[in-house]
């Protein structure tokens, strides 16, 4: 009579469902539980159900509706995996060394440097198993993944079970989640109480001007589209102020340094300076060059040199200029030779090192020629493994010898040059246009000269007298 009801599974046979297909006067409950049975249903059958065909709900059985007839246990599905945003867009409130609200650093702007995790990517988790009708273990169902590629932008990757920045830049994320770094840091108007404080790794751009007494730091460049007022500048390469820079006592720092003019600035250091303008009444030291339209004013110190168009001016204001090594010159080499010393020591400790595990290893070859000759090869064999030992303890200091000796070779190709640049007395000294009155040029600290009268197309270089003393200048310098 099988062709009188028929079952009905639903997904992973969870549930079982009856369906008369013929005429209920020729079945029965014993029927319909001897077919479950002989069908392998043994799990969550319905006893009432079966009753209620013939009672309660023959009249649906009879007109053909699908009844549940067994119910297993379903498996259910594990939580979705979802990213956990590591670096927060929120506004971070900081406290200054007085311990108020420090308004000049709030956060707005994140940077990151290359390999930081930006966001962590959870797994999904498993569910509860199931049990279908024929009482088989249904496995859990796992969550969704989170399509990790869906969520990253330009200046991200994948590493593990992380998104991290691929650069150092600007972290920014996005509304519908996605997150990236850009790589330039971009301040489209001023860098005011709106922006905050910046200290990153990448190039920035500030649209506008910098304002007073707040920060900004760089490992790279820092492009300055309006002015600079009183505010800390670190550019570990190039500064560029297509405007000026103020007046102000906050430090300045830059590799390079590019301007239209300087005023009234004190605590600017820099390896090279080019005004396109005029600098004037500041305080600037440069460890190499420095050219000008115009200089008055103010003290420079420079290493190697300077070119300008007019030097002091019109009314006879007091300028100096020390050119050469200076005091703070000297001490800074001396650190710099015993820094020099004392890594050449570390690599000769570590060279010394290495010869006495290479002779002890030459031993080791010597006696084990001899235990194999009087046939003591398992003696031989254990001097073996301590020579493996030792030839892995060579190539340890191999490794730990190399950024020692690099370091070392740093050192004293610095301070080589900085011996060369003290021992030079030749250096740029050179007025293109007109050299006023008042001014003072020392060279090295000991050699000094001041103005008394205006003069034109002037060099200062070292007179047969052993003076430093004002010639006409009759090259003109190569331009940059």
């Amino acid at each position: 009579m099988a062709e009188h009801i028929q079952f009905i599974y639903d997904e992973d046979k969870v549930n079982v469902f009856i369906k008369l297909v013929g005429e209920v006067e020729e079945i029965s409950e014993r029927y319909v539980r001897n077919r479950l049975k002989d069908s392998g249903i043994i799990f969550g059958v319905l006893d009432q159900s079966i009753i209620d065909l013939f009672g309660d709900k023959s009249k649906e059985f009879k007109s053909g509706k699908k009844i549940l007839l067994a119910r297993g246990i379903a498996p259910t599905k594990g939580k979705n995996g979802y990213p956990e945003y590591l670096i927060s867009d929120e506004i971070s409130i900081k406290e200054n060394d007085r311990g108020l609200v420090d308004f000049y650093d709030i956060g707005i702007i994140k940077t990151v440097k290359r390999g930081e995790k930006l966001v962590h990517i959870h797994p999904p988790g498993h569910g509860s198993p199931g049990k279908n009708v024929y009482e088989e273990i249904l496995p859990p169902k796992l969550g969704d993944e989170v399509k990790v590629k869906e969520l990253i932008i330009d200046g991200a990757e994948i590493k593990d079970n992380y998104i991290v920045a691929a650069r150092d830049g600007r972290y920014r994320r996005f509304a519908d989640g996605k997150v990236g770094v850009l790589e330039e840091v971009v301040v489209d108007g001023d860098l005011n109480f709106s922006v905050g404080n910046i200290s990153t790794t990448a190039t920035i751009n500030v649209k506008r001007d910098i304002l007073s007494r707040f920060e900004i730091s760089t490992t790279t460049d820092i492009n300055v589209y309006g002015s600079i007022e009183d505010a800390k500048i670190f550019a570990g390469e190039n500064l560029v102020c297509r405007s000026g820079i103020l007046s102000g006592e906050k430090p300045i720092t830059a590799g390079t340094i590019k301007a239209k003019y300087i005023t009234g600035r004190k605590n600017i250091t820099c390896n090279d300076i080019y005004i396109e303008d005029m600098i004037s009444s500041s305080i600037i030291r440069v460890k190499k060059i420095l050219e000008a339209k115009k200089l008055t004013g103010g003290l420079t110190q420079v290493m190697e040199g300077f070119i300008v168009g007019e030097l002091g001016n019109k009314s006879f204001q007091k300028t100096k200029i020390d050119v050469g090594f200076q005091e703070e010159d000297l001490m800074d080499m001396a650190k710099l030779y015993s820094e020099m010393k004392k890594k050449h020591m570390e690599v000769q400790n570590i060279e010394r090192e290495i010869e006495s595990v290479k002779a002890a290893i030459k031993e080791i070859d010597v006696r084990v020629e001899g235990l194999r000759i009087t046939g003591k090869d398992m003696l031989a064999d254990k001097m073996m493994k301590e020579r493996e030992k030792k030839e892995i303890m060579l190539g340890i200091y191999d490794e730990k010898k190399i950024p020692i000796r690099n370091r070392y070779k740093e050192l004293k190709d610095e301070y080589e040059e900085l011996l060369r640049i003290r021992n030079d007395n030749n250096k740029k000294m050179i007025i293109l246009n007109k050299l006023y009155p008042n001014v003072t040029i020392t060279l090295n600290s000991k050699l000094t000269y001041t103005t008394k009268t205006t003069m034109e197309r002037i060099e200062f270089r070292i007179n047969d007298e052993g003076e430093l003393y004002p010639f006409e200048l009759k090259t003109l310098p190569k331009k940059k």
